[in-house]
């Protein structure tokens, strides 16, 4: 499943009225058999971004989940296993990310975009790490991966 989330347009209008910039698009690849992987950012404003997932925590017992990780009968299922969890709150299979000091979920980081487009004000230069909900000991059965994205005015 897709998570598509767009800032407000006015700030973008506001923005290539002030200042002529080129859009630029930021992606990374999240495996799901590998822990924190990394994206740069620059510091910008943030006009679109977009989180997508096709990845499973078990690729031979649960079929692959979107940026929402594993849900219902499946997560009921997994419970168990819950120590194999990198976040205890949140369900196998969730997209993670951290920015060197929190780590946290997809939903958390679109919050935190939206409010700086709603204010105006750019993101800062980020190195943003992004993962599968699932310990480092419990990767080598995952498959699928996640795709986030980030436009910006550079």
């Amino acid at each position: 499943m897709t998570h598509r989330f767009a800032p407000l347009l006015l700030i973008v209008a506001t923005v290539a009225i002030a200042a002529p910039a080129a859009a630029a698009t930021h992606c990374l690849d999240v495996d799901a058999r590998r822990g924190w992987q990394y994206l740069e950012l620059p510091d910008s404003f943030m006009i679109d971004w977009y989180f997508d997932a096709d990845w499973t925590v078990d690729a031979r017992s649960y079929p692959p989940v979107g940026v929402e990780g594993h849900r219902g009968a499946d997560a009921t299922a997994l419970e168990p296993y819950a120590g194999f969890k990198l976040v205890r709150s949140l369900p196998f299979g969730r997209l993670l990310y951290t920015d060197g000091d929190i780590v946290a979920d997809y939903a958390a980081l679109d919050e935190e975009l939206e409010a700086a487009a709603r204010v105006g004000r750019p993101l800062d230069a980020a190195r943003l790490g992004f993962r599968i909900n699932d310990a480092d000991a419990a990767l080598a059965d995952n498959a699928g991966k996640a795709t986030v994205c980030f436009q910006s005015f550079d």
